[in-house]
């Protein structure tokens, strides 16, 4: 069964994830002249905690006063209680604890695939308008596109720095997987849908054609 969602803001997941966000930011600071985070606040105080720890960053200017992280607290203790949640095999814990170490970077999108998708925004965008929420949306499902990007070269998970910067360079990076996708609908349609590989399940009333010809067929 897939992780629950609401515990990605809980005890021990938030602090692997500041981790993770913490690690790509640093190395797009160290790999690009200017670098603009978009982050939840709810990972703010987490992340720049992380960060002032690296003695090459240096904080200039703070906007607003921030609060110790929610984690903090749990450190005092010597992590006995994320060590509790690690042995009593919580779920989406040790997904992430496997995610860091594949991919302690994160990982990295081409500017291409970025106009590609925001293509694919717009033209969804404009089937809406047209057909209403059931219009078929313009992108396949989220491992779908990764496996194309990848397979492009527009989509990289680097092990290291050194492999980030010769992706930068423009060198092809070999050997690239683009993972799970656990909260990924794989409900997929009985018959090819408007757009292939969309990967999205029927509405009621085309399931109820659906089996309407299959039942004329059988007959």
């Amino acid at each position: 069964l897939p992780p629950s969602l609401n515990e990605l803001g809980i005890g021990a997941n938030v602090a692997l994830r500041d981790l993770q966000f913490s690690q790509a930011l640093r190395a797009a600071l160290r790999t690009h002249k200017s670098v603009v985070g978009i982050i939840g606040d709810g990972h703010l105080a987490g992340i720049t905690q992380l960060m002032k720890q690296d003695p090459k960053i240096r904080v200039v200017k703070e906007g607003v006063p921030l609060p110790p992280p929610d984690w903090d607290a749990d450190l005092k203790d010597g992590g006995r209680k994320w060590e509790k949640e690690a042995l009593g095999g919580a779920n989406l814990f040790m997904r992430l604890v496997e995610a860091l170490d594949e991919a302690p970077l994160g990982s990295w999108i081409d500017a291409e695939a970025v106009l590609e998708l925001e293509t694919m925004k717009e033209e969804t965008a404009q089937r809406i308008d047209k057909d209403g929420l059931d219009a078929e949306p313009a992108a396949p499902v989220s491992s779908q596109l990764g496996a194309d990007f990848s397979g492009r070269g527009l989509l990289i998970t680097p092990k290291t720095e050194a492999d980030l910067r010769r992706w930068l360079s423009g060198e092809r990076l070999e050997g690239q997987e683009v993972g799970e996708f656990p909260f990924e609908n794989r409900k997929l349609r009985k018959t090819p849908s408007k757009l292939p590989s969309t990967g999205f399940p029927y509405s009621k009333e085309e399931a109820a054609k659906a089996e309407e010809e299959e039942a004329s067929i059988a007959a």
